[in-house]
């Protein structure tokens, strides 16, 4: 049977995540969308959240399928930002059907567009008003709150937390 663990463990990690110690969070989203997901990733980060947004940390001359890939393997999580037209994207399905094959965390942010497929099933977290702060402070609330992802995150903050300390 396919271990996904050890698949995962088995892949480098993409360049951005070399050398965190924060938890690593794939976004999902359309091209069109990667200032709003550049912009949620800006604000996940001091919650100790590191975001991979490909059309931003994919690094030049590297290739940009092989990075997905690796950040694909390396996610501890995964929040598809549901735009319209994600459900139409094969890419953007296929990522959220990597991290559902994995079983790790996924969380869907509705902005606009109703989740679909497999993932149809649990309840979207809603934009509404909020800003990308706020929608920050959600997914790590989401994230703490999920066996899945708890202890990681836990992890993560304590490791921030070490390099906050100045002697």
């Amino acid at each position: 049977p396919f271990d996904g663990a050890a698949a995962a463990a088995s892949v480098a990690p993409p360049r951005n995540w070399a050398s965190t110690k924060k938890l690593k969070l794939f976004i999902s989203h359309l091209a069109a969308e990667k200032i709003k997901a550049t912009r949620l990733k800006e604000c996940l980060s001091p919650l100790a959240i590191s975001g991979f947004v490909a059309h931003e940390d994919i690094h030049p001359t590297l290739e940009w399928q092989s990075e997905i890939e690796r950040a694909l393997y390396a996610m501890d999580a995964l929040l598809a930002v549901h735009t319209p037209g994600f459900s139409k994207s094969v890419w953007c399905q296929q990522e959220v059907g990597f991290a559902l094959g994995r079983g790790v965390k996924v969380i869907s942010l509705k902005m606009g567009e109703d989740p679909t497929g497999f993932i149809g099933k649990h309840q979207a977290l809603a934009r509404r008003a909020r800003t990308a702060e706020e929608i920050a402070k959600e997914v790590e609330v989401i994230l703490a709150d999920d066996a899945r992802t708890a202890n990681r995150l836990i992890t993560a903050k304590k490791e921030m937390d070490r390099q906050d300390i100045v002697f």
